[in-house]
């Protein structure tokens, strides 16, 4: 497999630890969409995979409602709080991974050519 694209667009101040946004192509058949350049607190940059916020439904009229969320989006019924389901360290999971990376080789691949390419672009490159 490779990566025949990477586009990557600036957050312009969408989130203050979102750098940017990436597109991949890979083997020049498949695209991915919504992968994230995160700075962390420390200064150094992760490459995010694409994610969904987890749902569950109302018990009044079954709508889905992100778990986070405090009323219906439908019937507009109040939802109990902490309906989340949490990992094995007891921490809430808020999201659910579309895509990653199976192993740390994979991950460490796929970032390297994105961040080859963002340096490029920071660097005055077209």
């Amino acid at each position: 497999m490779k990566i025949s694209e990477v586009k990557i667009k600036a957050a312009n101040d969408f989130d203050n630890k979102v750098e940017a946004f990436v597109q991949l192509v890979l083997d020049e058949e498949f695209a991915l969409h919504d992968l994230r350049i995160i700075k962390r607190d420390d200064g150094s940059t992760f490459l995010q995979m694409p994610s969904r916020k987890m749902q569950d439904k109302c018990p009044n009229c079954q709508a889905k409602n992100y778990v986070k969320a405090r009323y219906c989006n439908w019937c507009g019924k109040e939802l109990a709080n902490f309906r989340f389901k949490t990992d094995g360290e007891g921490r809430p999971i808020l999201s659910a991974d579309i895509f990653h990376p199976i192993t740390r080789e994979a991950r460490a691949w796929i970032q390297k050519e994105v961040f080859k390419v963002r340096d490029y672009h920071l660097k005055g490159g077209n």
